[in-house]
C-alpha cells in the first residue's frame, strides 16, 4: 500500500480515541514508521528489495514503536495501544495490498519465515485505490465533524483554513 494511504488510515485511527495533537501525531507516526525500511532505495534497488518489509515490518519494531509512544505521550496506555494497533494495521495493509511478490517477515530477526497471502492485491490495484478514496472521504468527514485535518501537524492556523474550506463545501458549523 502507498505511504500516503498508510498515513491517512493512521490519521483516521488516531481520531478514534480522545488524544491531544501530539498524541495523534505519535499514533500517525506509528502507522507510517514501518516504511522506514523502504529508505534502502537510496542505497540501491538491491537494498530496497532485500530489506523493505523486513527491518521495520516485524513484531520487534512494533514493540519499539509502542514503547516510544508510551514514553512520549500523556495518555500513555491509550497512545501506546493505539500506536501498536496502527503499526499492525500498516502491516496488514501491506500484507493485503503490496502485491504477491512482497512477503512480510513478521518474526524477523528470530525467523526468516515469509508471511504471504494467496490473494494479495497488486500495489496499483483497484482495491488500493478504493481504500485511498475512502480514506480521503473519512479525512474530510473528520475535518467537518472534529475541526481538524492532518495539516494540524504542520500549522494549526493553516489547518483551520483547510477545515473552513471543507465546511464550506460539505456543510458543518464553523468553530468560532
Amino acid at each position: 500500500m502507498a505511504p500516503i494511504t498508510h498515513g491517512l488510515l493512521s490519521w483516521i485511527g488516531a481520531n478514534l480515541v480522545r488524544l491531544n495533537r501530539r498524541e495523534r501525531g505519535i499514533a500517525v507516526l506509528a502507522g507510517i514508521i514501518p516504511d522506514l525500511d523502504g529508505l534502502g532505495i537510496f542505497f540501491g534497488l538491491k537494498y530496497y528489495i532485500q530489506y523493505h518489509h523486513v527491518i521495520f515490518h516485524n513484531f520487534l519494531a512494533g514493540f519499539l514503536v509502542m514503547g516510544l509512544a508510551f514514553a512520549f505521550s500523556t495518555r500513555r496506555i491509550a497512545t501506546a495501544l493505539l500506536a501498536g494497533a496502527l503499526f499492525h494495521l500498516h502491516l496488514l495493509c501491506d500484507l493485503l495490498g503490496s502485491g504477491p511478490v512482497w512477503p512480510l517477515y513478521y518474526l524477523w530477526p528470530l525467523s526468516q519465515k515469509e508471511w504471504l497471502l494467496s490473494f494479495q492485491w497488486n500495489l496499483a490495484s483497484w482495491q488500493n485505490t478504493v481504500v485511498t478514496i475512502l480514506s480521503l472521504i473519512a479525512t474530510v468527514y473528520i475535518a467537518v465533524r472534529m475541526d481538524r485535518t492532518p495539516v494540524e501537524f504542520f500549522s494549526t492556523a493553516l489547518d483551520q483554513k483547510v477545515v473552513g474550506v471543507f465546511k464550506n463545501w460539505f456543510g458543518g458549523k464553523r468553530k468560532d
